[in-house]
Protein backbone atom coordinates (compact mmCIF):
# COMPACT_ATOMS: atom_id res chain seq x y z
CA UNK A 1 0.00 0.00 0.00
CA UNK A 2 1.72 3.35 -1.13
CA UNK A 3 2.12 6.17 0.99
CA UNK A 4 -0.90 8.25 -0.50
CA UNK A 5 -3.59 5.36 -0.22
CA UNK A 6 -2.79 4.81 3.33
CA UNK A 7 -2.72 8.31 4.25
CA UNK A 8 -6.05 8.29 2.37
CA UNK A 9 -7.24 5.49 4.76
CA UNK A 10 -6.32 7.27 7.88
CA UNK A 11 -7.95 10.66 6.89
CA UNK A 12 -11.36 8.34 6.13
CA UNK A 13 -11.27 5.63 9.22
CA UNK A 14 -9.41 8.17 12.08
CA UNK A 15 -12.70 9.75 13.15
CA UNK A 16 -14.45 6.34 13.36
CA UNK A 17 -11.55 5.26 15.40
CA UNK A 18 -11.42 7.61 17.81
CA UNK A 19 -14.99 7.88 18.45
CA UNK A 20 -14.90 3.74 19.14
CA UNK A 21 -11.65 4.42 21.12
CA UNK A 22 -13.31 6.97 23.15
CA UNK A 23 -16.59 4.38 23.65
CA UNK A 24 -14.41 2.17 24.70
CA UNK A 25 -13.30 3.96 27.59
CA UNK A 26 -16.88 5.09 28.88
CA UNK A 27 -17.86 1.29 28.69
CA UNK A 28 -14.81 0.18 30.97
CA UNK A 29 -15.65 3.41 33.48
CA UNK A 30 -18.69 2.07 33.70
CA UNK A 31 -18.19 -1.42 34.31
CA UNK A 32 -15.40 -0.54 36.90
CA UNK A 33 -16.35 -1.24 40.37
CA UNK A 34 -16.47 2.98 41.12
CA UNK A 35 -18.69 4.42 39.04
CA UNK A 36 -18.81 8.30 40.31
CA UNK A 37 -15.66 9.44 37.66
CA UNK A 38 -18.28 7.79 35.01
CA UNK A 39 -21.13 10.42 36.57
CA UNK A 40 -19.15 13.07 36.79
CA UNK A 41 -17.88 12.93 33.05
CA UNK A 42 -21.61 12.96 32.36
CA UNK A 43 -22.62 15.70 34.82
CA UNK A 44 -19.78 18.41 33.04
CA UNK A 45 -20.60 17.10 29.22
CA UNK A 46 -24.31 18.43 30.57
CA UNK A 47 -25.65 15.11 31.24
CA UNK A 48 -28.00 14.09 32.98
CA UNK A 49 -27.86 10.79 35.43
CA UNK A 50 -30.31 8.08 34.25
CA UNK A 51 -30.92 5.09 36.00
CA UNK A 52 -28.80 2.97 33.35
CA UNK A 53 -27.31 3.00 29.87
CA UNK A 54 -29.57 3.23 27.01
CA UNK A 55 -32.20 4.69 28.49
CA UNK A 56 -34.21 5.73 25.69
CA UNK A 57 -33.68 2.18 23.62
CA UNK A 58 -35.46 0.43 26.90
CA UNK A 59 -38.38 3.03 27.12
CA UNK A 60 -38.74 1.98 23.31
CA UNK A 61 -38.55 -1.71 24.40
CA UNK A 62 -41.30 -0.84 27.55
CA UNK A 63 -43.83 1.07 25.02
CA UNK A 64 -44.00 -1.53 23.02
CA UNK A 65 -44.48 -4.10 25.46
CA UNK A 66 -46.79 -1.70 26.99
CA UNK A 67 -48.73 -1.48 23.87
CA UNK A 68 -48.89 -5.24 23.62
CA UNK A 69 -50.58 -5.82 27.25
CA UNK A 70 -53.46 -3.17 25.92
CA UNK A 71 -52.24 0.03 27.41
CA UNK A 72 -52.64 3.20 26.37
CA UNK A 73 -49.13 4.37 25.83
CA UNK A 74 -49.92 8.02 24.22
CA UNK A 75 -50.51 9.16 27.35
CA UNK A 76 -49.04 9.06 31.12
CA UNK A 77 -49.47 5.63 32.42
CA UNK A 78 -47.68 3.42 34.82
CA UNK A 79 -46.48 0.81 32.45
CA UNK A 80 -44.11 3.32 32.13
CA UNK A 81 -43.42 4.54 35.03
CA UNK A 82 -45.53 8.00 34.65
CA UNK A 83 -44.24 8.74 31.52
CA UNK A 84 -45.61 8.15 27.64
CA UNK A 85 -44.98 7.49 24.35
CA UNK A 86 -44.00 10.37 21.50
CA UNK A 87 -42.23 8.64 18.89
CA UNK A 88 -44.43 6.92 15.23
CA UNK A 89 -46.88 4.45 16.15
CA UNK A 90 -45.00 2.40 13.77
CA UNK A 91 -42.40 1.13 16.28
CA UNK A 92 -45.44 -0.15 18.55
CA UNK A 93 -46.33 -2.64 15.43
CA UNK A 94 -42.85 -4.27 15.46
CA UNK A 95 -43.40 -6.43 18.58
CA UNK A 96 -40.13 -8.66 18.30
CA UNK A 97 -38.48 -5.52 19.80
CA UNK A 98 -39.36 -5.94 22.94
CA UNK A 99 -38.27 -9.61 23.25
CA UNK A 100 -34.57 -7.68 23.20
CA UNK A 101 -35.17 -6.03 26.30
CA UNK A 102 -33.06 -8.74 28.38
CA UNK A 103 -29.96 -7.49 25.48
CA UNK A 104 -30.38 -3.64 25.99
CA UNK A 105 -26.94 -2.87 26.79
CA UNK A 106 -25.61 -5.04 23.87
CA UNK A 107 -28.20 -3.45 21.51
CA UNK A 108 -27.07 -0.05 22.96
CA UNK A 109 -23.40 -0.86 22.10
CA UNK A 110 -24.07 -2.67 19.27
CA UNK A 111 -26.57 0.45 17.64
CA UNK A 112 -23.53 3.12 18.94
CA UNK A 113 -20.58 0.95 17.17
CA UNK A 114 -22.81 0.92 14.00
CA UNK A 115 -23.09 4.88 14.77
CA UNK A 116 -19.48 5.11 14.83
CA UNK A 117 -18.41 2.75 11.89
CA UNK A 118 -20.71 4.60 9.76
CA UNK A 119 -18.83 7.57 10.12
CA UNK A 120 -16.54 5.56 7.91
CA UNK A 121 -18.67 6.31 4.40
CA UNK A 122 -18.54 9.92 4.53
CA UNK A 123 -16.54 11.72 2.45
CA UNK A 124 -12.18 11.41 3.82
CA UNK A 125 -11.16 14.29 5.29
CA UNK A 126 -8.66 16.04 3.02
CA UNK A 127 -6.52 17.61 5.41
CA UNK A 128 -4.83 16.84 9.24
CA UNK A 129 -7.16 19.78 10.40
CA UNK A 130 -9.97 18.56 8.85
CA UNK A 131 -9.44 15.20 10.37
CA UNK A 132 -8.79 16.17 13.90
CA UNK A 133 -11.62 18.93 13.50
CA UNK A 134 -14.05 15.76 12.13
CA UNK A 135 -12.23 13.51 14.89
CA UNK A 136 -13.55 16.52 18.19
CA UNK A 137 -17.14 16.36 16.93
CA UNK A 138 -17.76 12.37 16.72
CA UNK A 139 -16.11 12.63 20.32
CA UNK A 140 -18.59 15.86 21.25
CA UNK A 141 -21.10 16.46 23.92
CA UNK A 142 -23.94 15.60 21.66
CA UNK A 143 -22.17 12.73 20.41
CA UNK A 144 -21.40 11.09 23.37
CA UNK A 145 -25.51 11.86 24.80
CA UNK A 146 -27.22 10.08 22.15
CA UNK A 147 -24.92 7.01 22.47
CA UNK A 148 -25.08 7.12 26.41
CA UNK A 149 -29.06 7.64 25.77
CA UNK A 150 -28.78 4.72 23.16
CA UNK A 151 -31.49 7.47 21.60
CA UNK A 152 -33.33 6.36 18.16
CA UNK A 153 -31.68 9.70 17.03
CA UNK A 154 -28.75 7.32 16.18
CA UNK A 155 -30.11 5.23 13.86
CA UNK A 156 -31.61 7.46 12.16
CA UNK A 157 -28.49 8.72 11.57
CA UNK A 158 -26.88 6.17 9.92
CA UNK A 159 -29.44 5.54 7.77
CA UNK A 160 -29.33 9.23 6.66
CA UNK A 161 -25.69 8.32 5.79
CA UNK A 162 -26.57 4.85 3.43
CA UNK A 163 -29.43 7.46 2.08
CA UNK A 164 -26.01 9.58 0.92
CA UNK A 165 -24.20 6.52 -0.33
CA UNK A 166 -27.31 5.19 -2.54
CA UNK A 167 -27.98 8.58 -4.10
CA UNK A 168 -24.62 8.90 -5.03
CA UNK A 169 -25.04 5.92 -7.32
CA UNK A 170 -27.18 5.00 -10.57
CA UNK A 171 -31.09 5.41 -10.74
CA UNK A 172 -31.97 2.10 -9.20
CA UNK A 173 -29.97 3.15 -5.97
CA UNK A 174 -31.74 6.43 -6.20
CA UNK A 175 -35.09 5.10 -6.13
CA UNK A 176 -33.73 2.31 -2.94
CA UNK A 177 -32.48 5.56 -1.09
CA UNK A 178 -36.28 7.45 -1.22
CA UNK A 179 -38.33 4.48 -0.25
CA UNK A 180 -35.52 4.18 2.88
CA UNK A 181 -36.60 7.77 3.68
CA UNK A 182 -39.88 7.27 3.67
CA UNK A 183 -39.19 4.37 6.04
CA UNK A 184 -37.34 6.42 8.03
CA UNK A 185 -39.91 9.54 8.22
CA UNK A 186 -42.49 6.71 9.40
CA UNK A 187 -40.30 6.06 12.58
CA UNK A 188 -39.97 9.86 13.40
CA UNK A 189 -41.03 11.99 10.99
CA UNK A 190 -38.14 14.67 10.34
CA UNK A 191 -36.46 12.77 8.00
CA UNK A 192 -38.89 13.00 5.55
CA UNK A 193 -37.43 16.34 4.40
CA UNK A 194 -34.47 14.49 3.33
CA UNK A 195 -36.39 14.51 -0.14
CA UNK A 196 -35.10 17.44 -0.69
CA UNK A 197 -32.26 15.35 -2.42
CA UNK A 198 -34.66 14.80 -5.41
CA UNK A 199 -34.31 18.34 -6.67
CA UNK A 200 -31.52 16.64 -8.64
CA UNK A 201 -33.84 13.87 -10.58
CA UNK A 202 -35.50 14.42 -13.89
CA UNK A 203 -38.92 15.56 -13.63
CA UNK A 204 -40.71 11.91 -14.36
CA UNK A 205 -38.57 10.43 -11.95
CA UNK A 206 -39.76 13.07 -9.37
CA UNK A 207 -43.37 12.81 -10.59
CA UNK A 208 -42.83 8.75 -10.19
CA UNK A 209 -41.38 9.58 -6.45
CA UNK A 210 -43.67 11.62 -5.08
CA UNK A 211 -46.83 9.11 -6.83
CA UNK A 212 -45.12 6.40 -4.65
CA UNK A 213 -45.08 8.26 -1.62
CA UNK A 214 -48.86 9.82 -1.76
CA UNK A 215 -49.73 6.16 -1.70
CA UNK A 216 -47.75 5.19 0.71
CA UNK A 217 -48.96 8.16 2.82
CA UNK A 218 -52.35 6.90 2.48
CA UNK A 219 -51.36 3.64 3.50
CA UNK A 220 -49.68 5.05 6.85
CA UNK A 221 -52.65 7.09 7.79
CA UNK A 222 -55.18 4.11 7.06
CA UNK A 223 -53.40 2.01 9.32
CA UNK A 224 -51.72 3.72 11.98
CA UNK A 225 -54.02 6.87 12.07
CA UNK A 226 -54.43 6.02 15.82
CA UNK A 227 -51.39 7.58 17.52
CA UNK A 228 -50.55 9.55 14.30
CA UNK A 229 -51.31 13.02 15.63
CA UNK A 230 -51.26 12.08 19.53
CA UNK A 231 -47.69 12.16 19.46
CA UNK A 232 -46.94 15.04 17.53
CA UNK A 233 -48.66 17.12 19.80
CA UNK A 234 -47.08 16.07 22.21
CA UNK A 235 -43.57 16.67 21.39
CA UNK A 236 -41.71 17.62 24.89
CA UNK A 237 -41.43 21.12 25.72
CA UNK A 238 -38.41 21.95 27.58
CA UNK A 239 -36.91 24.87 29.27
CA UNK A 240 -35.33 27.00 26.72
CA UNK A 241 -32.24 27.89 28.68
CA UNK A 242 -30.62 24.72 29.30
CA UNK A 243 -29.91 21.58 26.59
CA UNK A 244 -31.97 21.84 23.82
CA UNK A 245 -32.17 24.03 20.83
CA UNK A 246 -34.67 25.55 18.72
CA UNK A 247 -36.39 28.78 16.82
CA UNK A 248 -38.64 29.21 19.92
CA UNK A 249 -36.00 29.56 22.39
CA UNK A 250 -34.89 33.13 22.52
CA UNK A 251 -38.55 34.03 22.53
CA UNK A 252 -39.38 31.68 25.26
CA UNK A 253 -36.60 32.43 27.28
CA UNK A 254 -37.38 36.22 27.50
CA UNK A 255 -40.84 35.79 28.47
CA UNK A 256 -39.41 33.90 31.11
CA UNK A 257 -37.01 35.98 32.24
CA UNK A 258 -39.45 39.33 31.70
CA UNK A 259 -42.79 37.66 33.59
CA UNK A 260 -41.50 34.47 35.24
CA UNK A 261 -44.09 31.69 36.26
CA UNK A 262 -44.47 31.79 39.97
CA UNK A 263 -42.35 28.55 40.03
CA UNK A 264 -39.39 27.87 38.20
CA UNK A 265 -39.88 23.86 38.72
CA UNK A 266 -39.79 21.82 35.54
CA UNK A 267 -43.54 21.44 35.51
CA UNK A 268 -44.11 24.92 35.60
CA UNK A 269 -41.75 25.65 32.85
CA UNK A 270 -42.95 23.02 30.72
CA UNK A 271 -47.04 24.40 31.62
CA UNK A 272 -46.16 28.04 30.54
CA UNK A 273 -47.65 30.10 28.54
CA UNK A 274 -45.35 31.36 25.89
CA UNK A 275 -47.15 35.51 25.55
CA UNK A 276 -48.33 36.33 22.24
CA UNK A 277 -45.89 38.95 21.59
CA UNK A 278 -42.92 36.12 21.97
CA UNK A 279 -44.78 34.18 19.84
CA UNK A 280 -44.80 37.25 17.00
CA UNK A 281 -41.38 37.64 17.81
CA UNK A 282 -40.10 34.03 16.71
CA UNK A 283 -42.37 34.29 13.69
CA UNK A 284 -40.38 37.73 12.96
CA UNK A 285 -37.13 36.10 13.65
CA UNK A 286 -37.81 32.85 11.09
CA UNK A 287 -38.56 35.49 8.34
CA UNK A 288 -35.83 37.64 9.06
CA UNK A 289 -33.47 34.62 8.63
CA UNK A 290 -35.46 33.00 6.20
CA UNK A 291 -34.96 36.48 4.12
CA UNK A 292 -31.14 36.24 4.78
CA UNK A 293 -30.61 32.89 3.70
CA UNK A 294 -31.97 34.01 0.76
CA UNK A 295 -29.70 36.65 0.05
CA UNK A 296 -27.36 34.93 1.23
CA UNK A 297 -27.78 31.50 -1.40
CA UNK A 298 -25.67 33.20 -4.37
CA UNK A 299 -22.27 32.72 -2.91
CA UNK A 300 -23.18 29.23 -1.64
CA UNK A 301 -24.34 28.30 -4.72
CA UNK A 302 -21.40 28.66 -6.48
CA UNK A 303 -19.04 27.13 -4.10
CA UNK A 304 -21.48 23.96 -4.56
CA UNK A 305 -20.45 23.75 -7.50
CA UNK A 306 -16.93 23.15 -6.78
CA UNK A 307 -17.97 20.23 -4.29
CA UNK A 308 -17.72 15.95 -5.47
CA UNK A 309 -21.08 14.74 -5.42
CA UNK A 310 -21.02 12.69 -1.90
CA UNK A 311 -19.57 16.30 0.08
CA UNK A 312 -22.84 17.85 -1.40
CA UNK A 313 -25.30 15.27 -0.69
CA UNK A 314 -23.94 14.63 2.90
CA UNK A 315 -23.83 18.85 3.15
CA UNK A 316 -27.70 18.48 2.01
CA UNK A 317 -28.69 15.43 4.31
CA UNK A 318 -26.98 17.31 7.19
CA UNK A 319 -28.36 20.77 6.74
CA UNK A 320 -31.72 19.81 5.85
CA UNK A 321 -31.95 17.63 9.24
CA UNK A 322 -31.02 20.83 11.54
CA UNK A 323 -32.70 23.61 9.84
CA UNK A 324 -36.32 21.92 9.72
CA UNK A 325 -35.67 20.51 13.09
CA UNK A 326 -34.74 24.02 14.50
CA UNK A 327 -37.88 25.37 13.22
CA UNK A 328 -40.04 23.58 13.95
CA UNK A 329 -39.64 22.18 17.18
CA UNK A 330 -37.60 22.61 20.76
CA UNK A 331 -34.25 19.50 20.23
CA UNK A 332 -32.37 17.86 22.65
CA UNK A 333 -28.64 18.72 21.96
CA UNK A 334 -28.02 14.94 20.51
CA UNK A 335 -29.87 15.40 17.24
CA UNK A 336 -26.56 18.08 17.09
CA UNK A 337 -24.97 15.07 15.84
CA UNK A 338 -26.31 15.44 12.20
CA UNK A 339 -24.27 18.30 11.63
CA UNK A 340 -21.11 16.00 11.19
CA UNK A 341 -22.72 15.33 8.21
CA UNK A 342 -22.02 19.10 6.66
CA UNK A 343 -18.37 19.13 7.67
CA UNK A 344 -16.80 17.45 5.17
CA UNK A 345 -18.53 19.83 2.45
CA UNK A 346 -17.74 22.85 4.43
CA UNK A 347 -14.14 22.09 4.80
CA UNK A 348 -13.99 22.04 1.06
CA UNK A 349 -15.49 25.09 0.33
CA UNK A 350 -13.41 26.89 2.69
CA UNK A 351 -10.36 25.21 1.21
CA UNK A 352 -11.33 26.14 -2.55
CA UNK A 353 -13.98 29.12 -2.18
CA UNK A 354 -12.21 32.87 -2.71
CA UNK A 355 -11.60 35.09 0.89
CA UNK A 356 -14.61 36.21 1.88
CA UNK A 357 -16.34 32.76 1.65
CA UNK A 358 -13.62 30.79 3.19
CA UNK A 359 -14.03 32.87 6.24
CA UNK A 360 -17.55 32.47 6.56
CA UNK A 361 -17.31 28.87 5.40
CA UNK A 362 -14.92 28.82 8.43
CA UNK A 363 -16.94 30.49 10.74
CA UNK A 364 -19.70 27.90 10.31
CA UNK A 365 -17.28 25.25 11.23
CA UNK A 366 -16.26 26.97 14.05
CA UNK A 367 -19.87 27.66 15.06
CA UNK A 368 -20.30 23.82 14.65
CA UNK A 369 -17.95 22.63 16.53
CA UNK A 370 -18.55 24.79 19.37
CA UNK A 371 -22.53 24.00 19.40
CA UNK A 372 -21.40 20.30 19.33
CA UNK A 373 -19.35 21.10 22.52
CA UNK A 374 -21.55 23.53 24.07
CA UNK A 375 -22.71 21.57 26.85
CA UNK A 376 -19.55 21.33 27.97
CA UNK A 377 -19.19 25.02 28.13
CA UNK A 378 -22.33 25.92 29.67
CA UNK A 379 -22.08 23.48 32.66
CA UNK A 380 -18.81 24.74 33.15
CA UNK A 381 -20.00 28.19 33.65
CA UNK A 382 -23.09 27.75 35.32
CA UNK A 383 -20.85 25.74 38.12
CA UNK A 384 -18.01 28.28 38.09
CA UNK A 385 -19.75 31.96 38.13
CA UNK A 386 -22.04 31.81 41.32
CA UNK A 387 -18.69 30.95 43.45
CA UNK A 388 -16.93 33.47 41.13
CA UNK A 389 -19.33 36.46 40.87
CA UNK A 390 -21.85 36.04 43.43
CA UNK A 391 -25.17 34.44 42.37
CA UNK A 392 -26.94 37.26 41.08
CA UNK A 393 -24.23 37.64 38.74
CA UNK A 394 -23.34 34.58 38.41
CA UNK A 395 -26.94 34.36 36.56
CA UNK A 396 -26.17 37.35 34.71
CA UNK A 397 -22.88 35.28 32.96
CA UNK A 398 -25.63 32.19 32.53
CA UNK A 399 -27.85 34.54 30.35
CA UNK A 400 -25.10 36.18 28.73
CA UNK A 401 -23.33 32.82 27.43
CA UNK A 402 -27.42 31.75 26.55
CA UNK A 403 -28.08 34.54 24.48
CA UNK A 404 -24.17 34.19 22.60
CA UNK A 405 -25.16 30.39 21.71
CA UNK A 406 -28.49 31.66 20.82
CA UNK A 407 -27.15 33.70 18.07
CA UNK A 408 -24.30 31.09 17.34
CA UNK A 409 -27.77 28.98 16.29
CA UNK A 410 -29.59 31.53 14.41
CA UNK A 411 -25.86 32.40 12.43
CA UNK A 412 -25.45 28.86 12.06
CA UNK A 413 -29.31 28.23 10.56
CA UNK A 414 -29.45 30.98 8.05
CA UNK A 415 -26.05 30.08 6.70
CA UNK A 416 -27.24 26.33 6.43
CA UNK A 417 -30.41 27.57 4.76
CA UNK A 418 -28.77 29.25 2.57
CA UNK A 419 -27.17 26.25 1.36
CA UNK A 420 -30.35 24.28 1.01
CA UNK A 421 -31.81 27.41 -1.42
CA UNK A 422 -28.53 27.24 -3.47
CA UNK A 423 -28.72 23.77 -3.83
CA UNK A 424 -32.40 23.95 -5.22
CA UNK A 425 -31.64 27.00 -6.78
CA UNK A 426 -29.07 25.07 -8.92
CA UNK A 427 -31.01 21.79 -8.75
CA UNK A 428 -33.92 23.79 -11.12
CA UNK A 429 -31.52 26.14 -12.99
CA UNK A 430 -30.29 22.19 -14.24
CA UNK A 431 -33.84 20.93 -14.47
CA UNK A 432 -34.73 23.79 -16.92
CA UNK A 433 -31.25 23.29 -18.72
CA UNK A 434 -32.17 19.64 -19.44
CA UNK A 435 -35.49 20.56 -19.86
CA UNK A 436 -34.44 22.87 -22.91
CA UNK A 437 -32.00 20.46 -24.05
CA UNK A 438 -34.81 17.86 -24.38
CA UNK A 439 -37.19 20.08 -26.50
CA UNK A 440 -34.23 20.98 -28.88
CA UNK A 441 -33.85 17.56 -29.77
CA UNK A 442 -37.68 17.03 -30.53
CA UNK A 443 -37.48 19.69 -32.94
CA UNK A 444 -34.32 18.28 -34.29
Amino acid sequence: MGRIMRKQLVFRVFPSFTACVVFLIFLALYQATDRNFYYVILKFQGIPKAAHPFSDLSSIFIAISCKANGVNVFHPNQCMGGGEYNYSPLLLRLTWLSDLRPFLDWCGIFLSVLCFMSLVLLPPSESYVEMIARSFASISSSMIFACERGNLDLFIFCCVIYVGWLNMRAVGFRMVSYILICALAAMKYYPITLMALMAREKISYILITLTAIAALLVIFVIHLHVGISTPSLSIPRVGPLGMDFGAINVPFGLSILLSPPPSMSVAAVIAYRIPLWAEFGMIVLVLCSVIWSFYARTAYQISLRDLTLEQKIFLISGSVVIVTCFYIAQNIVYREIFLLLCLPGLFKISAASERGMRMRSTKVIVAILFLMWEELFRVAIATAAPPLFGVKLGFGVDILFWLFREFIWWYLVVQLLAIIIGFLSESLINLRMGAGHRLLRRFD
